[in-house]
């Protein structure tokens, strides 16, 4: 409403010597409520043997989320709680360091922050080099509770016994601070600090007497990338004006976009509650550009730190106060039996729901989980359910930007992870038990690779493929490569002599009869004289088999980020390249670009076979078998 004058107004009665009254703008979490919960989290973690009851560590988290699920507490967690600085009103500004203990025989070695950070010895934490840091933190604006809940939904997760979770544990370190501002959290302030001060605004310039946690941050940040060591910093907001949950990065140049927009995507598959149109990749230059306050976002976390830590991974997450734009309901994970999910993962409609702690709490959760699939091995990860069936067809390629105007750092790379094709594979490749890649494998294995099931046949989405292609064969498998080459040969060439005898014995036209499934043209003289070499026969033959098998293959799904700076051509409505995509999106949205191609399970567009008209005496059983072993476009009228 954008009417002057408006206002809201409302009654409330107020006890004598009751003190001072606070009206939240949102649902309230204060800073002694934090203190007490880390206490609680530090007392329960110390002695794990003493838990009469596991899900008692983890009940006031759900508490403070307002849900009545109570997951269970992992085991063998090692959680560290620090005094990581002061504010100036003298509160604690905490670190918590969780990961998994380390194995027997782990040689001891703390973490030594830089010498000027005033921490006590007896609070450093054990170092663990060979694992990366995640870095989470909140409340760097007080009045900002949703990244508050969304911190307590990702401790919650990371703390309990979820596979998922001890996937995470076991292979990088969280280091989480839960409120950098807690002057402005104890005071009731919405942006500032007790100076008046917006701390998000001075990550690049930060100084010790004004700007107290914020200072810690940034010198222990850049402690850790020079170490290379620092994977992923997230910060945690609220937002007032758009609606949804998305994140605001930087747009990078070269191989690191795709990993700075795969994190984004694998968000919006992993909650139901995340926009991804909503999300923002903005250039370095747009970062100097002064914005409503009067300050420019150079002085942000997210900004300051991709530039001096030249950091890949550095993400606003911003989540609105009230509703989104829609609802987006999650595909099932694998092996989804085993897994015991929060209330907020239940989303069965696409209208807008109004946002509680809960669905704060898993979007927190989803950032987790999301980090897992990028950069771990997830056995239940919801990506062999989705369109792009795999991280590699999710990433596919990436896209440069089409702008002249230049960054600061270029070419920033993920640190401690394997990026190549053969390191996705590794880490997609089905382990040992119960893993939902294994099962996907399995599941199909049984479906014949000629002859697809009626109801693939029948559905829209395009069949998956089930083939290893980019993957290094394992010496097993090259030792019996031969045996595997000969039972394919003699596969294929019995379906063509059982292709051939069905069409003796329907007695169809002779049109029909001379289609075959591999056509040849007839060799000229000066050809027949010469001699294929075997390479050359080879490669023909692995082509014509793979002709003859029919299945469309799915289209690699580039990411890109769609601009308004387009070509000058010519659209079909007659408007110009520019003027339709800003019609159609809004500047620095992202989304999955579908090459225009046309799709067909004949040869058709190979070989040039032309169509052919049956009767309706043909039956249909027959039809599909020759359509699908021979690539023929068979056309039917009553059938």
């Amino acid at each position: 409403m954008q009417a002057d004058g408006f206002s809201i107004r409302w009654h409330h009665h107020s006890r004598r010597g009751a003190g001072t009254t606070y009206y939240a703008f949102c649902a309230p979490y204060s800073y002694l409520d934090c203190l007490g919960l880390l206490e609680e989290l530090e007392d329960s973690f110390s002695d794990t043997d003493s838990w009469s009851d596991p899900c008692r560590p983890l009940r006031n988290l759900s508490r403070s989320l307002s849900e009545s699920y109570l997951p269970r507490a992992g085991h063998g967690i090692y959680l560290r709680r620090q005094l990581l600085h002061r504010s100036l009103q003298g509160r604690r500004v905490d670190l918590l360091t969780i990961t998994n203990l380390p194995p027997h025989g782990y040689i001891e070695d703390l973490d030594v922050p830089p010498q000027d950070l005033l921490y006590p010895q007896s609070d450093l934490p054990l170092k663990f080099p060979d694992r990366p840091i995640v870095f989470i933190s909140a409340r760097v604006h007080p009045g900002e509770t949703p990244g508050q809940f969304v911190f307590l939904g990702a401790l919650r997760f990371i703390l309990s016994d979820d596979p998922r979770a001890v996937k995470l544990r076991d292979r990088f370190v969280f280091k989480m601070v839960p409120i950098l501002n807690p002057d402005g959290v104890a005071c009731g302030h919405y942006r500032t600090n007790s100076l008046g001060l917006n701390l998000n605004r001075h990550y690049d310039k930060p100084n010790p007497k004004e700007h107290e946690g914020v200072w810690a941050t940034k010198r222990i940040l850049s402690h850790w990338a020079r170490q290379g060591r620092l994977l992923v910093y997230l910060d945690l907001h609220g937002h007032a004006s758009k609606r949804g949950c998305f994140l605001l990065a930087n747009r990078l140049v070269g191989p690191g976009q795709g990993w700075n927009a795969g994190f984004a995507r694998l968000c919006q598959i992993n909650s139901p509650y995340f926009d991804l149109e909503l999300c923002e990749f903005g250039e370095a230059d747009d970062a100097e550009k002064e914005g409503k306050d009067g300050m420019s976002k150079e002085g942000s976390g997210r900004v300051a730190v991709y530039r001096d830590c030249k950091l890949c991974n550095a993400y606003t997450l911003e989540c609105n106060y009230n509703t989104g734009r829609y609802s987006r309901p999650m595909v099932p994970p694998r092996g989804s039996k085993l897994l015991e999910e929060s209330p907020g993962c239940f989303v069965t409609t696409e209208d807008p729901i109004p946002f509680t702690q809960s669905s704060w709490g898993q979007v927190g959760e989803a950032a987790c989980i999301s980090i897992l699939d990028l950069y771990g091995h997830n056995c239940h990860s919801r990506l062999p359910n989705t369109r792009q069936a795999s991280l590699r067809g999710l990433l596919g390629q990436t896209i440069r930007p089409r702008t002249g105007r230049t960054t600061r750092v270029k070419d920033v790379l993920p640190n401690g992870v394997g990026l190549s094709i053969d390191d996705i594979a590794a880490r997609e490749r089905s382990c040992r038990g119960a893993c939902g890649w294994h099962e996907g494998r399995e599941k199909d294995k049984d479906v014949p690779p000629t002859i697809p099931k009626a109801s693939r046949l029948s559905s829209k989405e395009p069949i998956r493929p089930t083939s290893k292609a980019g993957r290094k064969p394992s010496k097993q498998a090259e030792g019996e490569s031969d045996v595997v080459q000969s039972s394919k040969s003699m596969r294929e060439a019995r379906e063509v002599r059982e292709v051939r005898e069905l069409l003796r014995q329907e007695d169809l036209p002779s049109r029909m009869r001379s289609l075959r499934p591999d056509p040849v043209p007839s060799p000229s003289p000066e050809q027949k004289e010469q001699k294929p070499s075997p390479v050359e026969s080879k490669a023909q033959r692995s082509r014509s088999l793979d002709l003859r098998r029919g299945q469309s293959r799915v289209e690699r799904l580039p990411l890109a980020l769609l601009r308004a700076e387009t070509s000058d051509s010519k659209s079909r409505d007659g408007k110009s390249g520019k003027e339709a995509a800003a019609k159609a999106l809004p500047r620095n949205s992202m989304q999955l670009v579908r090459p225009q191609r046309r799709r067909t399970h004949s040869l058709e567009a190979s070989q040039g076979i032309p169509k052919t008209d049956l009767g309706a005496k043909v039956r249909p059983q027959l039809l599909l078998e020759i359509s699908t072993r021979t690539g023929a476009a068979v056309t039917v009228g009553a059938c």
